[in-house]
């Protein structure tokens, strides 16, 4: 899994994928209600506009990993996991 591979797994409470759904919008609100969190402190971070979308339908923050631009608006975006990276573990996170 990507998480261990990168060493984030320690940043993420709960990760969900398609085995526990296939719709992202489900998966958040199943996140959400398995971590007890409020829509306003939970963060989704996703590469895919899905993932944006979702966040959007959902009412949650949203970190965008994306090594292209593509005229997507995201308010917090990163082009590469290795720059995410350097943000949570300097105080993003």
């Amino acid at each position: 899994m990507l998480l261990e591979r990168f060493d984030l797994a320690r940043y993420f409470h709960k990760v969900l994928t398609r085995e526990d759904s296939l719709d992202r919008g489900e998966q958040l609100e199943m996140a959400l209600s398995g971590l007890a969190v409020p829509k306003e402190r939970a963060v989704f971070v996703g590469d895919r506009l899905n993932d944006l979308n979702s966040a959007k339908r959902v009412g949650v923050k949203f970190v965008f990993i994306r090594s292209r631009e593509d005229g997507t608006q995201a308010e917090v975006a990163f082009r590469d996991m290795k720059s995410f990276l350097t943000a949570l573990t300097s105080g993003l996170g």
